[in-house]
């Protein structure tokens, strides 16, 4: 995978998108695929200074350990150095979610009023396709604001704590969905024993809690793909051989970790327990309910998710996740192919979805249709400035788009609140 090697100036240049650099035996390796954000752009590598091929205050094998002195932070993949006292952020994040959580009841902004099916579904497919290029500081925390619609936090340089690693912040994102949902649970118990709670909440809790389920489905998918991705990295060392690393961090052996190992163990539980259930209900919940064990314990959760279709398009809230899941294999499997491809294909996937859609009108409310179908326009003029700028050899005015983008989208979020 050598295209070019210039012995008078000790560069190599490899292919886009991959890795070179020395292992901790100062070998030389090479890898075919960098993480997203985690190497520079230049193709050309000087052996005697490998390290720059690293981007955002990274180092090591795939580029996938912070600099001394850097940690991980929670709304991207670069390392910025964290205030010992950043522990306050996550009191900041529980009296959050009190709060969301809280919001959700109030607002009645559940699933099974469709409201913010459109724009949730815009969040994700634009979070894991993610290719205009952000400089301004103004468009970062526009965005950051929006995806507190799903309560994740992308605010610029948040550090949850000093030192924090990819398996840190993996276990992390694992865990916050969870506290959301052990809040619906602490609310219906406590609607037991308060009258007051239980007029507020009455009728909502399983709403919300499905609701919570649907914002966190992409996170958690996402995360465990990031945990179940190997990599080989190869290297010479009296014959040519190779070694298998954890994508997300090269510096620790696939499966041969602790911690590696229980967030994989994770992954598959989070995959099989609820992905894949949650899918199945998503699409086949009507027809399940003819069982009557099914329908005895799971009829308000099924009627939650599919509440607001009509009774013969009932299954449209399993297509949109099946969309979304689609999108996430087609992400892994051409990560490393021409920046051109991948939003051809997102936007010839979102035009048949949005055809489909038009000639289905699967929303009971006529409102509800109009508002997903322009959702459903903001997403497909993303694909489609994803694709132009791609094409071309600078970024240069896809920060402006995204900034039109996020403002459009942030006042429907408005109206949708109002």
């Amino acid at each position: 995978n050598i295209e070019h090697c210039d012995i008078d100036t000790t560069s190599i240049t490899v292919s886009p998108q991959s890795w070179l650099g020395v292992l901790h035996n100062s070998t030389l390796a090479y890898a075919r695929h960098c993480p997203s954000g985690y190497c520079t752009d230049s193709q050309t590598v000087n052996v005697t200074r490998p390290h720059h091929i690293c981007s955002a205050n990274r180092k090591g094998t795939l580029c996938g350990e912070c600099v001394q002195g850097y940690s991980v932070i929670v709304g991207s993949n670069t390392c910025h150095t964290c205030s010992d006292k950043s522990w306050y952020i996550v009191m900041v994040y529980l009296v959050g979610s009190v709060v969301y959580v809280f919001l959700l009841y109030l607002l009645r902004l559940t699933i099974d009023v469709g409201t913010l099916g459109g724009l949730v579904f815009w969040l994700d497919l634009t979070d894991v396709t993610s290719t205009l290029k952000i400089d301004s500081t103004f468009t970062r925390y526009l965005v950051s604001v929006m995806y507190l619609v799903k309560y994740k936090w992308k605010f610029p340089n948040l550090c949850y704590y000093n030192g924090l690693d990819m398996l840190g912040k993996l276990a992390i994102t694992f865990a916050l969905p969870l506290v959301l949902w052990m809040l619906v649970g602490v609310i219906v118990l406590v609607s037991h024993y308060s009258e007051r709670v239980s007029n507020m909440t009455v009728g909502s809790s399983v709403q919300v809690l499905a609701t919570l389920m649907y914002v966190s489905f992409s996170e958690l998918l996402i995360n465990s793909v990031i945990v179940l991705t190997p990599e080989h990295v190869y290297y010479v060392d009296n014959s040519s051989t190779s070694v298998l690393v954890w994508y997300a961090d090269g510096s620790i052996p696939f499966c041969r970790n602790v911690y590696h190992i229980v967030l994989v163990c994770v992954s598959i539980v989070v995959l099989l327990l609820f992905v894949v259930p949650y899918t199945v209900i998503g699409v086949l919940g009507m027809k399940l309910m003819r069982y009557r064990c099914i329908a005895k314990y799971m009829r308000p959760f099924i009627e939650a998710l599919q509440g607001p279709y009509k009774d013969n398009r009932k299954y449209w809230f399993g297509v949109r996740l099946l969309v979304q899941i689609t999108v996430y294999i087609i992400h892994s499997v051409f990560q490393d192919s021409n920046s051109t491809i991948k939003p051809l294909i997102y936007t010839f996937i979102l035009v048949i979805f949005i055809c489909l859609q038009i000639q289905l009108s699967p929303y009971k409310s006529h409102v509800i249709n109009v508002l997903d179908l322009w959702m459903m326009f903001l997403l497909l003029s993303y694909f489609i400035m994803s694709l132009y700028y791609s094409s071309r050899a600078a970024n240069v005015g896809s920060n402006m788009t995204s900034t039109i983008l996020g403002i459009l989208v942030l006042i429907t979020l408005l109206a949708i609140m109002t």
